[in-house]
């Protein structure tokens, strides 16, 4: 039963997950960005320093634009050879 209850709750994240379109022009915040980056808070600062992913900052919080951080990880994208991209 706990495995089933622990399926139903995956299968409701994958639902409530927005889809590309969603995520134009929304803004995240550090620990949506750390995690869809697979990033430490350090990281994601030292990608802020480098200005390696643009940020918005209002007062102590910073935001993030959901397009700019998939297009970080187009940027270190690497084909499968198998790949027609």
């Amino acid at each position: 039963m706990q495995a089933l209850r622990e399926q139903l709750t995956r299968i409701e994240q994958k639902i409530d997950q927005p889809t590309g379109e969603e995520l134009r022009g929304r803004w995240l915040n550090g620990e949506q960005a750390q995690e869809i980056l697979n990033v430490r808070p350090r990281t994601l600062q030292k990608y802020r320093e480098e200005r390696l992913i643009g940020y918005s900052q209002v007062g102590s919080k910073i935001y993030y634009r959901a397009t700019d951080l998939e297009a970080h990880l187009m940027r270190h994208f690497i084909p499968s050879r198998n790949s027609r991209h």
